[in-house]
This record gives structure tokens, C-alpha cells and sequence, in this order.
């Protein structure tokens, strides 16, 4: 069975002074801050973070979040930075996230006036969790900003954590109203935000990068476990109908299920997606002893 992974690219290589002593105790080789090919699991990624916001930076997504380049996620970040506007980039970082990181979602839902950037892990280990979420928000804040030369800030920001005792300098960084134990984490913008132009844009490179991402995109999906790809899978793509509601986003039967029959799938126009309930319908799909797979 495959184990969900995470590369290092060039993600830690300024950060090894707060990350170094939790690798060491973790018995992650220091190869993660030089190396961009270094595959780490998830779990030890998250609990690198955990344990370094626990003794050497509580703030310790934030702090490596905020001070990425768009490059510092490899081609990935490349490929973002090539974009035309905003909304090219986001649905650029959306579609490869997979290539970088297997157990994380980046969704855009966009509705009348505003659109959101939600991000979700495939379980719900919150704590855990906690300094990549703060690390994956700060980190697409931060490149908003520096990629089209603007202060864009989101008007609300939503943590499915608690408030944090250093709340201050998630407010002091990103800008907008802050709200916590919310039922997902995202950014809300101003809709015109998406149309604001990526000065670094490089249409040739990024059709070069996007062959490139495509073909790591088929590997890391035949490398997953299947388990683990059909949350992610899911999750992702319950994204294109009208609002929902409970009565018409139904959870599957007790009986034989058929995932293509029974899927709900969430929008792209709500102001609130509810995105764990699309990670519970993910995970229940997923455990069904029953569930049959096929193609349509």
C-alpha cells in the first residue's frame, strides 16, 4: 500500500534554523533542505510542522508560508507564476496540487461578488493540521500579492481551527475579518481579484510546464494508494451543481452503492461550500465495503 507523500522542492530550504532540531528528532535526513526531490509522507510532514510550532516557532506556517517564492513549490509554482490573472494561476495550483502533495485540496468556488479559495485535507485530524493550513492560505495570499503587484487582500478569512494565541499576526498579515472553528478553511475575495493580471505571465512556459505537470500527474496517480486517491478524487470534484442542500445531497445507501449514481456534487457559485461535508462524503463513499467504481 502506497503512502500519501509530499515533496520537499525548495518548500524548506530557508526554514532549516526553526524545521532542523524537529527533522533530527523526527529522523527526517536534512536532505529536505537542499534537495528538491526529497519525497517526505504526509505524516511526517505534518508532524514537522506540529513539533517546530511547539519549540522553535509557534507561528511556523505562517512564518514559511508568508516568505515563498511562487518557485519555491517547483514546477508547480512555475507553472503559477506563468499564468495570465489570478484565476488562471489558482485553477493552475487547483488542478496539479496532487503532483506536489497527495492528502490536500485547493478548490475555487466563485460566486456574484465574491470568490473563495478553500483548502481541505482528506482527514480530519485538525489540530495536526493546523500550520499547513496556515502555511497553504499564507502561501496563495502571498502569491496573489507578489505575482500581480498589488496588496489584494481577502475580506474574510476562515480557519476550521481554533484562534491561535498569535492571532494578531494572522490578522496583521492577512488583512482581512479573521474567523475561527469555522467548518473549512478559506480565503474570500473580491470577485475582480481574478481578473487582475500576473505580471511574470509566460504563455509558452506554461503550456511547456503543464505537459510536464500532466505527465507527473498520471505517476503520482498510479503511486497513490487507491484508497487515499478516490477521497482525493472526490472531494475535488464534487464541485458543479447548484447550491445544495441536505435533501438533495444525500449520503450513499446502507446497500450495494454505486459512486457515479449517488454522488453529490457542490458548487461553483455558493457562498459557502461546506467543504467538510464533501470530505465526509468522500471518506464514506471511499469505506463502503459494497462500493462499486466504474466508468461512466
Amino acid at each position: 500500500m502506497s503512502v500519501a507523500t509530499i515533496y520537499s522542492e525548495r518548500m524548506f530550504r530557508r526554514f532549516e534554523t526553526d524545521l532542523g532540531p524537529c527533522a533530527d528528532k523526527l529522523r527526517i535526513p536534512r536532505a529536505i533542505f537542499r534537495e528538491p526531490d526529497f519525497e517526505l509522507s504526509i505524516d511526517k510532514y505534518y508532524r514537522l510542522l506540529d513539533c517546530a510550532s511547539r519549540t522553535t516557532n509557534p507561528r511556523i506556517g505562517l512564518t514559511i508560508g508568508s516568505g515563498m517564492e511562487a518557485g519555491d513549490l517547483g514546477p508547480l509554482g512555475h507553472a503559477a507564476a506563468a499564468s495570465a490573472d489570478v484565476r488562471q494561476m489558482l485553477g493552475v495550483l487547483s488542478r496539479y496540487l496532487y503532483v506536489f502533495a497527495h492528502s490536500n485540496v485547493l478548490r475555487i468556488d466563485v460566486g456574484p461578488r465574491l470568490f473563495a479559495v478553500a483548502y481541505d485535507v482528506t482527514d480530519s485530524n485538525i489540530a495536526m493540521h493546523q500550520q499547513d493550513v496556515e502555511l497553504a492560505l499564507a502561501y496563495a495570499v502571498r502569491q496573489i500579492r507578489a505575482l500581480t503587484g498589488t496588496e489584494a487582500s481577502p475580506r474574510i478569512v476562515e480557519f476550521a481551527h481554533a484562534q491561535p494565541a498569535y492571532a494578531k499576526d494572522l490578522r496583521k498579515f492577512f488583512g482581512g475579518e479573521m474567523q475561527f472553528g469555522r467548518g473549512g478553511n478559506r480565503l474570500h475575495y473580491s470577485r475582480n481579484v481574478l481578473d487582475l493580471p500576473i505580471h511574470s505571465s509566460d504563455p509558452s512556459l506554461l503550456h511547456a510546464l503543464e505537459i510536464f505537470l500532466s505527465e507527473r500527474l498520471k505517476v503520482r496517480s498510479e503511486d497513490a494508494d487507491l484508497g487515499k486517491k478516490v477521497v482525493h478524487l472526490i472531494s475535488t470534484s464534487l464541485s458543479k451543481s447548484p447550491c445544495p442542500t441536505e435533501s438533495n445531497c444525500p449520503v450513499p445507501p446502507s446497500g450495494t452503492a454505486d459512486a457515479q449514481r449517488h454522488a453529490c456534487v457542490l458548487p461553483t457559485n455558493c457562498p459557502d461550500p461546506r467543504p467538510h461535508r464533501r470530505q465526509t462524503r468522500a471518506i464514506h463513499y471511499s469505506e463502503r465495503p459494497t462500493i462499486r467504481l466504474h466508468r461512466a
